[in-house]
């Protein structure tokens, strides 16, 4: 369902330029300052407010507070608007922006090549199967954290796996986005660093590829362990190189994991050395 389709509208545009905007209080005063003659308020299943939409000159603009509070001036602006209150699933309505930011992506990327090496699918499927079980049977919810084009995601997706992915790099989630590795309603462009702040926790978080991790650009990695420790009960990550898997190793053992690292031989390019974090 798409943000018009909850609101009843014919059309709308997010006040937030971007998903990581969403964080910004700013745009929570752009709200309230805006010109309005019919607003109409959502909330969620427990009567939480999640967004508001505003009617200026016949244009329906939308605020969403699924990632930053709301404030008392929200329900004030609504109330001098005037309008209706609309309730939809907290999920559902994030499943939509989710949606409505990954059009965006496809439009501004739209010829994007092929990243995907053949037979990479495959060895995704058999290093999962190692660490997780048959199927991943053991986990009903996954993170695929910098999903790349999505080739992860497509495995665990196939294999009937709830996976919220997300990467930084807006063309390659535009190429996922259109192989149809990718789903828009669980697909976000956002920083690694405030995943936490997107992602609900997670039986398991993946970050496959991680790196290239060196002495300019090590303590941004760090944060990003960080985060996906925050996000997974259990958490599996690959680098390429060993210097790569001892430091993050040391991260791992240093937020008080148990880990698991070893040499992945299937795999010579990519996922050369993983490390399982509980």
């Amino acid at each position: 369902m798409r943000i018009m389709e909850i609101f009843e509208i014919d059309g709308c545009k997010c006040i937030e330029p971007t998903l990581m905007d969403h964080l910004e209080d700013g745009y929570t005063g752009m709200a309230v300052t805006m010109a309005a003659n019919e607003a109409k308020l959502l909330i969620d299943e427990k009567e939480g407010l999640i967004a508001l939409a505003l009617n200026d000159s016949g244009k329906w603009f939308v605020s969403s507070y699924l990632f930053r509070d709301a404030n008392i001036g929200i329900i004030e602006k609504f109330e001098e608007s005037g309008g209706d209150i609309f309730q939809e699933r907290r999920e559902e309505y994030a499943c939509s922006v989710r949606e409505y930011y990954c059009r965006d992506l496809i439009q501004d990327f739209p010829d994007v090549l092929e990243d995907n090496r053949p037979g990479r699918d495959h060895l995704i499927t058999e290093l999962l199967e190692e660490v997780f079980g048959s199927k991943c049977g053991n986990i009903r919810t996954a993170t695929d954290f910098c999903c790349g084009s999505g080739v992860a995601t497509s495995v665990l997706k196939g294999m009937g796996r709830e996976t919220l992915s997300f990467d930084l790099d807006a063309s390659l989630l535009s190429l996922g986005l259109q192989k149809g590795r990718l789903d828009p309603r669980w697909t976000m462009c956002i920083d690694g660093r405030a995943a936490s702040l997107f992602c609900p926790e997670s039986d398991v978080c993946i970050a496959l590829m991680m790196g290239d991790i060196n002495n300019f650009n090590y303590s941004m990695w760090e944060s990003m362990t960080e985060e996906i420790l925050a996000i997974g009960r259990k958490s599996l990550i690959s680098v390429a190189t060993e210097e790569e898997s001892k430091r993050v190793e040391g991260w791992l053992k240093d937020e008080g994991k148990d880990v698991t690292a070893y040499e992945n031989t299937r795999d010579p390019i990519y996922d050369r050395f993983v490390l399982i974090a509980e």
